[in-house]
């Protein structure tokens, strides 16, 4: 059985609690319902997370989840890198079980994917993106269900882009850092019930081996309705949302987000204004500092002497 999670490998998709709570329920053999193991008290699953760009997490917390993945001895994968469209259909068509248990998302296309494919997803819902599309309906047969919806409450951000009371999203951006600006209230996020996730990976397992065993084979797009939440049709929901958003006050002024550069000032003071420009220019001018100690030292020495030659000269004129 395969679970799979792709995405960014940033705090805000929630893979350290994927890794967490996954580990809880099929790699700690102790306390567990026999029938998520083998005989031998081995997992019956498979966890694979495939993660492209990395921001945000620090070398300790990469350590600590390289460090779950090795305890689960071979039954978790982290592939880290880009994928191909082709590689990564032939990745999705080959789980059984998408999660991705995120504290903030956009939409989440990669869980419609999963969907559309017939599989089952297991994702947040109280307020976050995929409420549009994880709402399961109570006419649902057992072997059609996919959707496994978890809980999740609104909660202060705690880790990268958040920092305190501000928020790190706005430009400029440069080096996967982008400036930080403090919000009329402090920016926040979901977290999931970590029990009730537990349980649904749990079931979501229970229900997907129960279906192979009677013969049945993945869902179609019209069992979950996945294709109702393509964008044809989500598109007026957003277009009315943002067009709300857009018309709504503006609680803060501009000069707040990038103060903007004054007229007539000469182009070193414009480039100088940007924060970026100014790291590039420290960063040259330490450069040059550096090679010429290293590399020049016997023509700056021999500049030194000239100067002082020039000077005694000049006095004994």
């Amino acid at each position: 059985m395969l679970f799979l999670f792709t995405g960014g490998f940033i705090p805000r998709k929630g893979i350290d609690i994927l890794l967490q709570e996954w580990y809880n329920v099929f790699c700690d053999t102790t306390g567990h319902q026999n029938d998520l193991f083998d005989y031998d008290h081995q997992p019956k699953a498979r966890l694979i997370i495939q993660t492209s760009y990395e921001l945000g997490f620090t070398r300790h917390e990469i350590k600590q989840f390289e460090n779950i993945i090795k305890s689960c001895e071979g039954l978790m994968e982290w592939k880290r890198g880009w994928m191909s469209r082709e590689e990564y259909l032939k990745l999705m068509k080959s789980a059984d079980i998408y999660v991705a248990p995120f504290r903030s998302e956009g939409f989440g296309i990669p869980i419609v994917e999963s969907l559309v494919l017939g599989k089952a997803a297991i994702a947040p819902v109280g307020g976050t993106a995929a409420d549009d599309y994880m709402t399961a309906s109570t006419t649902e047969q057992h072997h059609e269900k996919t959707l496994y919806p978890v809980h999740a409450n609104a909660a202060k951000c705690a880790k990268d882009p958040c920092r305190g009371e501000k928020l790190c999203v706005f430009p400029p951006c440069a080096y996967g850092s982008c400036t930080c600006e403090k919000l009329e209230q402090g920016p926040s996020w979901f977290e999931v019930n970590r029990d009730d996730l537990r349980r649904q990976m749990a079931q979501a397992y229970k229900d997907v081996a129960s279906k192979k065993a009677h013969g049945h084979g993945a869902s179609t797009a019209s069992d979950n309705k996945a294709k109702e939440f393509c964008w044809d049709n989500l598109a007026p929901t957003y277009r009315n949302i943002i067009s709300a958003a857009i018309k709504s006050p503006i609680r803060r002024k501009p000069y707040q987000f990038r103060r903007p550069f004054l007229k007539g000032t000469n182009p070193i003071s414009r480039i100088w204004e940007e924060n970026s420009n100014r790291t590039l220019l420290i960063g040259l001018l330490c450069s040059i500092t550096i090679y010429l100690l290293l590399y020049r030292r016997s023509d700056i020495a021999r500049m030194v002497h000239g100067v002082k030659f020039s000077r005694v000269a000049a006095k004994k004129k």
